[in-house]
C-alpha cells in the first residue's frame, strides 16, 4: 500500500494544483509538503478537507492508496450484484459456496 502523501502528492500534481492551492486555510504548505513527503502525518478531519480542496473523494483516494486494488468485499458484492441484474442463478450458488 503506498503511502497517504505520496498519493496525495500524485493526485495533486496530475491536478495541476501548487501546495498553496491544496493546503488552501487547512494547514501550512510547509506541513503539506511534509506531508506529501513522508515526514509528518495528519488526522482524518484535514486529510478529508485537504481532499476536498483536490476535489478528490475518499473512496477513489483509498482505491490510488491500494494500488488500484478494488476491496474483496466490494468485489464479491459487485459480482453479486451483477448476477443478480440478469438473474443467473448458477453464478449466485458458486458465489454462495
Amino acid at each position: 500500500m503506498k503511502s497517504f502523501g505520496e498519493v496525495f502528492k500524485q493526485i495533486r500534481v496530475s491536478h495541476q494544483l501548487s501546495l498553496t492551492q491544496a493546503a488552501g486555510d487547512i494547514c501550512s504548505k510547509s506541513m503539506l509538503s511534509r506531508f506529501e513527503s513522508g515526514n509528518h502525518d495528519i488526522g482524518a478531519q484535514k486529510l478529508v478537507a485537504l481532499l476536498e480542496n483536490i476535489h478528490t473523494d475518499i473512496e477513489e483516494f483509498v482505491f490510488l492508496c491500494r494500488s488500484y486494488q478494488v476491496q474483496p468485499n466490494k468485489a464479491i458484492f459487485k459480482q453479486l450484484e451483477q448476477a443478480l441484474d440478469v438473474t443467473d442463478t448458477s453464478k449466485l450458488h458458486r458465489l454462495y459456496q
